[in-house]
């Protein structure tokens, strides 16, 4: 924003002495950075951001590969969708296709005779691509289970509304063909198109005239998959019930292949689920079975068949582009390519992030060395996650691998336990795996401990685990046993004398390593003897024991002990002794939707900080678990998954790193960092500079490095410049500095572009934010530093004609794929960028229209998508007097319900509104205005808005009122259908003299907190506060020192659909005449609410705006 005069400017004495010392008490430049001091904004200093780190690999639903361009091929993977352009070579998550999962309600198609023409049909939602899977629009709803008629890419058959319906239009509108509600797959034949096969719960339906009549099959049962051999119409397979039948007259009679559990009551038959049927092109008499069991084959077209050496479980085959030695295997771990023999096979897994691991764990010396299972497959890291290698030889295939654990002192020593093999070891970092079970009489182990001083003492909880399926016997009853081993595993003895039950979860206390915890479903049970005898140590006020399923032992703190259960968990810091519950209810009340517990972990650096898994995420606690927030908050790396989901395992490494592993995500890794991100550095000999404040809210000293980097990702040197630097923050005291003042003189006669990035050691205490400026104030504005990373940013305010520049900082160690869009009004893709690189600590900052090559219109969106979570904002500008600094909308915040807190217009001030819809489908809007007292104004208005499309108001006439007048009021926004984001902008009527954005409130919130207000003769705070909600609201507002001391509190009832909003003075006129240049307000309500600030001069010349945290 421009400038106000130079004279209106108060000089706060919170600049540095260099600055003092250069231009005089209150020199132009240091009275800019006065002002930017007053207008920072709120500051978490700290990066929450879950990254995938690996493996690569996924569990594959499906494939499908396109026969007209036999390069590329898609993959289903959980609520993803991969591409491969390379024959199934290498992988790339397609955007904007991320669904709920359920993998029997996701299907790729690529139309045979048009390699452009692509359909997804997830969970009902059709979308269709002309570009081969480049960009994506949603075509309508209630669409099941699609086909295509290989000649024309405009027809489609599908289930819609529990019938059998056709399109010829590509989806928009449809046909019933047969009104059948047990309709589920339907397939086209190849060769014959005009013949169609319909799955149903009754059985198989043929078409020959293009679904106008039916009949019914000789297939006695209800298949599961049917394939029509694409050179033979006449030859079909079908699974259903276990059992494979064929056809070679087109479906009239059947002939079983395969008999399934009914021929083998004596255990489980031979091919464990049929999931795929494949034949050889060129071959026919050869025939390929996908089975949970693995690969089987035949070469007498189904008669006999023989396992092959493939034994991963598969979930589908396909020959790619008619190669018929290039067969194509989805598995629970990948994609494979396997040779003509079956006897070698291939990974093609490079680019998929999809798998559920069950087992993480990092050394606690060698913090780099991670470990990882899945099913029956071991895998490792030795440089932090960057590269994983799969290492099982000598792992049985059909394991189950429950535990694993690490020797303390020698990361190469691993231990398994799985569900009835008992114990594998090995001493190679898995290159070579041994048993370990001699004296375990049970062939499951449900959990091991290692003795962290004497890592060849070992302890085991074995259990038999049953077998329902496919056994005639009865089931085994559950064992009872804790076995210890003094060798390393070599051998195990029998300890649990007074353990009635199974042990779920064993602990051992790090400082006298004979004391034990065992959780079971009748309660929590302590042995101090090594194991020999044991006691129950937990119970209810009944005296009733307590079933517990984890148990865990602070490693710094031995006397602290959790006990999970699933109505909440138990704390005892006397080493089981006494125990305090943290009842669900409690969490749940905190938290909303919350789920059921399932596991607690603590952070090894700070006993206070636990991590909490439960079916609905996983949560946080900073105080010992007396408070929780979700931890799903930055960086996911699905840009339209808003939470973590049920994390299948969890571990907090020595250095305070989450890793996490939820259903098809991979592995993730959570880093809180003491940072904050500063996205734009800009340097200009004898024109623009940047500034930067940092504020210390805490009681204690905080010291923080300083860093400029540039667009490689290198630090910023030269000659007198000195790069990073070190700053000391005294208690309750802000300083600030302009980037020369930091790093050198130097630097200032230095073209510089790049950014910066503090690393501090008192994070929640230190907020900060930078200005860009000139040395005559002609340009000047400020924005926060806490851009908190984000794997997708939406920037909405392109601010056409002026010239718009993005700026993405990376702070993460490995490079961002990073994809750009430039979307219309509509949502439709005007200019599409697939991939750009941002190298670790490196910089992305070009103009819109150059990174586009495309003219920029006011209407249009920008959507940054990455692998990685990105620091950004959009710097706007005339060229001449006007620079205004606009951060991006965070699509992880969007909601179906948004407030703007407040709306005003007036003869010297206007308000636009801009609402995005972060979803691909499109839907409908409604707007409303509101008085202070909640009554509507004029009328709700209903927009309809396209998939990732836009709407902006600028026009007070929207809401029905008159040029000129003046209202104060806010805006409620409202859809059913798709997920929103929005910002509202505060500017003079000809957006030259001052502008101010803040984003739309979606989560209202019982505590809000702003870092900073001023209040002088000259400048004005101004508060508004919404009760959004149902019901009436107590609210109390303190207005707080900057060394925390309360200066003035006030207690207020806010009535459902009310708001308050005043200037501070007005709110507390025992302020009048004071001249407060630093400090914080504080609200705290019994109920939701949602609050905004603004900070400005009298005169309207200058106008900033500060969300609440």
């Amino acid at each position: 924003m421009r400038a106000a005069s130079t004279h209106l400017i108060p000089c706060l004495g919170y600049g540095s002495d260099a600055l003092r010392k250069k231009r005089g008490a209150c020199g132009s430049v240091s009275l800019a950075l006065g002002v930017f001091l007053l207008f920072s904004r709120t500051v978490c200093a700290g990066v929450n951001a879950w990254t995938s780190v690996g493996p690569e690999q996924a569990v594959i639903d499906s494939l499908s590969s396109c026969q007209s361009d036999p390069s590329t091929v898609f993959a289903i993977s959980g609520r993803h969708v991969y591409r491969s352009t390379d024959k199934a070579n290498s992988w790339e998550r397609v955007p904007g296709l991320a669904h709920e999962y359920d993998a029997d309600l996701a299907k790729i198609i690529c139309h045979p005779a048009d390699p452009r023409r692509v359909y997804a049909a997830l969970n009902g939602v059709l979308q269709r691509s002309t570009d081969k899977g480049d960009t994506w629009s949603v075509v309508t709803r209630n669409v099941y289970h699609p086909s295509t008629d290989p000649r024309n890419p405009e027809i489609l058959y599908a289930v819609r509304d529990y019938a059998f319906q056709r399109s010829t239009d590509g989806g928009f509108t449809w046909t019933l063909l047969l009104a059948d509600s047990s309709a589920s797959t339907s397939l086209v034949d190849p060769g014959l198109p005009s013949v169609i096969y319909l799955l149903t719960f009754d059985g198989l339906l043929k078409s020959a005239d293009s679904g106008r009549h039916w009949s019914k099959t000789g297939l006695g049962v209800a298949p599961e998959i049917v394939l029509v051999d694409p050179a033979d119409s006449k030859r079909l397979f079908a699974a259903g019930s276990g059992t494979l039948f064929g056809s070679t007259d087109g479906g009239e009679t059947w002939t079983q292949l395969l008999f399934g559990p009914p021929k083998y009551p004596g255990g489980p038959p031979p091919f464990p689920g049929i999931r795929a049927i494949s034949v050889k092109p060129g071959h026919p008499e050869v025939v390929y079975l996908g089975t949970y069991g693995g690969l089987y084959k035949s070469t007498d077209a189904g008669q006999t068949w023989a396992a092959t050496a493939f034994r991963r479980p598969i979930t589908a085959l396909a020959f790619l582009s008619g190669d018929s030695e290039a067969l194509t295997a989805a598995t629970s771990t990948g994609v494979f390519k396997i040779a003509g023999d079956e006897s070698k096979w291939v990974e093609r897994n490079s680019g998929l992030r999809g798998g559920a691991f069950n087992c993480l764990l990092s050394h606690p010396i060698e913090t780099q060395t991670l470990y990882a299972t899945q099913g029956a497959w071991f895998f490792a890291s030795t440089n932090g996650g960057r590269n994983w290698v799969e290492r099982s030889t000598g792992i049985d295939p059909n394991a189950i691998l429950r535990t694993l654990r690490v020797d303390p002192k020698n990361p190469s020593i691993i231990y398994l336990g799985t569900d009835k093999h008992g114990i594998y070891k090995t001493t190679d970092l898995g290159l070579t795996w041994i048993r370990a079970a001699q004296g375990i009489t049970t062939p499951g182990v449900r959990d091991l401990v290692v003795d962290p001083k004497h890592p060849n003492i070992l302890y085991a909880s074995g259990y038999k685990p049953t077998y329902p399926l496919f056994r005639s016997e009865p089931m085994a009853e559950p064992g009872e046993d804790v076995y210890r081993s003094t060798d390393g595993g070599a051998s195990w003895s029998l300890v649990n004398i007074g353990l009635p039950v199974i042990a779920y979860s064993l602990a051992i206390d790090p400082v006298n390593t004979a004391t034990l915890y065992a959780a079971s479903w009748r309660g929590l049970y302590k042995s101090t003897d090594s194991g020999v005898n044991w006691n129950n140590v937990l119970t209810s006020s009944s005296n009733d024991r307590i079933p517990a399923l984890q148990v865990l032992v602070d490693s710094t703190h031995a006397q602290n002990v959790y006990a999970v259960a699933q109505s909440g968990f138990y704390r005892s810091d006397d080493a089981g002794a006494n125990w305090a519950f943290y009842p669900y209810l409690n969490i749940y009340n905190s938290i909303y939707n919350f789920g059921v517990l399932t596991l607690i972990r603590i952070d090894p650096r700070h006993s206070e900080v636990l991590y909490l898994g439960t079916t609905a995420g996983l949560l946080k606690s900073t105080d010992s678990g007396r408070s929780w927030k979700p931890l799903y908050e930055r960086g996911s790396i699905d840009p339209y998954l808003t939470y973590l989901p049920v994390p299948y395992a969890v571990h907090v490494s020595e250095t305070g790193t989450v890793y996490a592993s939820g259903l098809n995500l991979g592995i993730l890794t959570y880093t809180a960092a003491d940072s904050l991100f500063v996205p734009r550095l800009v340097n200009q000999p004898g024109g623009e500079m940047t500034g930067l404040a940092l504020s210390n809210h805490g009681s204690g000293e905080a010291t923080a490095t300083v860093k400029a980097l540039d667009e490689s990702g290198s630090l910023i040197q030269g000659s007198g410049i000195t790069n990073p630097v070190e700053v000391v923050l005294p208690p309750g005291q802000q300083r600030s500095w302009l980037a020369h003042d930091l790093f050198g003189a130097a630097f200032r006669e230095t073209a510089v572009k790049g950014w910066l990035r503090i690393d501090g050691t008192s994070a929640e205490n230190v907020t900060g934010f930078f200005s860009l400026l000139t040395p005559n104030l002609s340009v000047f504005d400020t924005a926060s530093a806490n851009d908190l990373p984000s794997s997708v940013r939406l920037f909405s305010e392109l601010g056409a004609p002026r010239r718009g520049e993005l700026w993405l900082a990376n702070p993460n160690d490995s490079e961002a794929k990073v994809r750009l869009e430039l979307r219309d009004q509509d949502g439709t893709v005007k200019s599409l960028l697939t991939r750009r690189i941002i190298p670790s600590g490196g910089l992305l900052a070009e103009r819109f229209h150059e990174i586009f090559d495309s003219q920029i219109s006011a209407g249009d969106s920008v959507w940054v998508m990455s692998d990685q979570p990105l620091a950004g904002l959009e710097c706007l500008t005339d060229g001449e007097d006007y620079a205004a600094v606009v951060g991006g909308l965070d699509s992880e915040s969007a909601a179906g319900v948004l407030f703007a807190p407040q709306y005003a217009i007036g003869p010297g001030i206007s308000t636009n509104l801009t609402i995005v819809n972060v979803d691909s489908e499109p839907g409908t809007v409604t707007i409303q205005l509101y008085a202070d007292d909640g009554r509507p104004v004029g009328s709700e208005r209903t927009v309809t808005i396209g998939g990732r499309g836009k709407i902006a108001i600028s026009d007070p006439g929207f809401f029905g009122l008159a040029d000129g007048q003046a209202f104060s009021g806010y805006v409620r926004i409202h859809s059913p259908w798709v997920r929103l984001a929005g910002s509202v902008v505060f500017a003079d009527p000809e957006s030259k003299r001052f502008s101010a954005s803040l984003p739309l409130i979606g989560a209202a919130a019982n505590t809000v907190f702003f870092s900073h207000l001023v209040s002088t003769a000259e400048y004005f705070t101004g508060l508004a506060v919404l009760n959004g909600g149902m019901e009436g609201a107590q609210v109390t507002i303190e207005v707080l020192r900057a060394d925390g001391s309360r200066l003035a509190e006030k207690q207020v009832r806010l009535e459902p659909g009310a708001r308050l909003s005043s200037l501070l003075t007005e709110f507390f006129p025992e302020l009048v005449g004071q001249s407060l240049a630093a400090g914080a307000i504080r609200i705290q309500s019994d109920q939701p609410i949602a609050a905004f600030a603004l900070f400005g001069d009298y005169g309207l010349k200058s106008l900033s705006a500060l969300p609440g945290q």
